[in-house]
């Protein structure tokens, strides 16, 4: 070989070295860069100090809840998150069911419950459980826990003693038609987990904490069931409902709710899985039957297909399930309320945005003044966004800033806001006036003719305050004074003089707004 030829043979080896290790350089360090890149998809933050804050609650929860469902899966990823809060801010839904322990027996964030790890149950899809509630309760979400309770197929292979076995095979579980496996229901052991689960999600800023698959096993070979717990004397339906006790006695002052099959709005009897509407009227805040009409069988009050008229059949199985509370509260006294669970997928019909509008119809006509919401499920997560009234069509009502409510009444055409409290000679403390602009700029105010002092609130568009004028004084005079806010406000809410500073209410700080 030449020398020349050497030395260009040497430089390009020697190239080629030094790229390869600034490559390896390049990836090491970059590592946490790329990881950040993958994770941009999961919803979780990348400030440590989110965790050192204290949790965001929500000012007021909702007094009507409207709710879709999410997994766990659905509930990390930010563009899911991104289209629920979406659909909070552009219809009346105002609340959200996630998944924090599912049919699987996951838990799907890092918990603090020993049980849990020891179990192998935690599958962390969720990163950081605290900054996506922060996130919803910013956004006015209330956020509800899905617990799905017997039905555990993990719990049941770390601990077998508790769980429901095959009587036919030797030292094997027993599976439901899906293969999935169940613990007995009357294993009080399994009890104090769920609950321990329960406490942690509270602990962490859930407002609600919703109970599902609270039942024995409906489907697969049931004779084949054989119970460690369960003596099959006691009636099933006393195993459940000292469940429910249970759990209202180790969540004395925590919001809880429990999913129900639809039929218990209108059997008599507990549907041989151990469920009896009354019972969750003793223990729960809202009960929720699950009135999806394809899940009701052919025949049912007549109708070859139920699952085709989706408001006869809701409306009918919430009229059953008012009647039994009526008769429950002539001699208990009880302050549940009912919240069903409807259909928004495809199963037996085509749920098009008609056949969705007309279960939730059935829910507002069934429950009258007694409405009190509705939950939307679908296993996929999106929603028939044409199905749920506009918020443009939804009248504000009430607005809520540090656990303090006021009632208000509405200024939107140009004659109320010319009128607006003129000439009252009182306003009750927790009423106001609410002015919605269709703009938002800086609205200036007078009180011309007002003959009581008020505090005067300028809101933007993002329901945050960005002025304050307090105590100002009646006015009566040809020429009043002209308040004009610092910066642009769509919304300007009165309230009595000396609110603002009776309820600590800042500059900065956020109002939610009910419907």
């Amino acid at each position: 070989m030449k020398v020349a030829e050497f030395y260009i043979a040497f430089f390009l080896i020697l190239v080629v070295l030094i790229a390869g290790v600034v490559l390896i350089f390049s990836f090491v360090f970059n590592l946490s860069g790329f990881e950040a890149e993958i994770a941009e998809n999961e919803y979780t933050s990348s400030n440590p100090e989110i965790l050192l804050k204290s949790k965001k609650q929500l000012s007021q929860s909702p007094e009507i809840v409207k709710a879709v469902y999410l997994t766990s899966w659905s509930a990390s990823k930010k563009g899911m998150i991104d289209y629920l809060i979406d659909i909070a801010k552009t219809t009346e839904i105002n609340a959200v069911v996630i998944d924090i322990k599912d049919f699987s027996g996951y838990v799907a964030y890092d918990t603090a419950v020993p049980e849990v790890e020891k179990y192998g149950a935690e599958q962390i899809r969720i990163k950081n459980i605290d900054s996506l509630i922060d996130k919803l309760h910013e956004e006015g979400i209330y956020v509800i826990a899905r617990i799905t309770v017997f039905q555990d197929p993990i719990l049941a292979q770390a601990r077998p003693d508790l769980a429901v076995h095959s009587k036919t095979e030797t030292d094997s579980l027993w599976f439901d038609n899906v293969g999935l496996a169940w613990i007995d229901p009357a294993a009080e052991e399994s009890w104090d987990y769920n609950i321990a689960i329960a406490k942690d999600a509270v602990n962490h800023g859930f407002n609600e904490l919703n109970f599902d698959y609270v039942r024995f096993p409906s489907d697969g070979d049931l004779k084949d069931m054989n119970f460690p717990f369960w003596d099959g004397e006691l009636p099933k339906q006393a195993v459940i409902r000292e469940f429910f006790k249970y759990l209202r006695q180790e969540l004395p002052d925590v919001k809880i709710s429990i999913d129900l099959f639809g039929l218990s709005t209108v059997s008599s009897n507990d549907l041989g899985i151990g469920q009896i509407i009354e019972d969750g009227f003793e223990s729960f805040d809202y009960v929720c039957p699950m009135i999806y009409p394809s899940h009701y069988a052919d025949g049912f009050k007549g109708y070859q297909n139920p699952a085709e008229y989706p408001y006869e059949v809701v409306k009918y199985s919430m009229e059953g399930a008012l009647r039994k509370l009526m008769l429950y509260k002539q001699s208990q006294e009880t302050n549940v309320q009912l919240r069903p669970w409807l259909q928004d997928f495809d199963l037996g019909a085509v749920y098009d945005a008609e056949m969705v509008r007309s279960e939730i119809e059935a829910v507002y006509d069934a429950a009258g003044e007694d409405f009190k919401g509705f939950m939307l499920w679908n296993s996929w997560n999106y929603y028939t966004k044409e199905a749920l009234e506009p918020k443009k069509n939804l009248k504000i009502n009430k607005v809520c800033i540090n656990n303090n409510c006021f009632y208000v009444e509405l200024a939107e055409t140009q004659e109320e806001k010319s009128r607006g409290l003129m000439y009252r000679e009182i306003l009750d403390k927790d009423k106001g006036m609410l002015f919605i602009f269709d703009e938002e700029k800086e609205h200036s105010f007078w009180m011309k003719n007002t003959l009581i002092p008020l505090d005067i609130i300028w809101i933007n568009k993002d329901k945050e305050i960005v002025h304050i004028e307090k105590n100002v004084q009646p006015c009566v005079e040809e020429k009043c004074e002209t308040f004009k806010p610092s910066n642009r406000a769509k919304y300007v809410l009165e309230l009595n003089a000396g609110q603002s500073d009776k309820t600590n209410i800042k500059i900065g700080d956020r109002f939610n707004f009910f419907y």
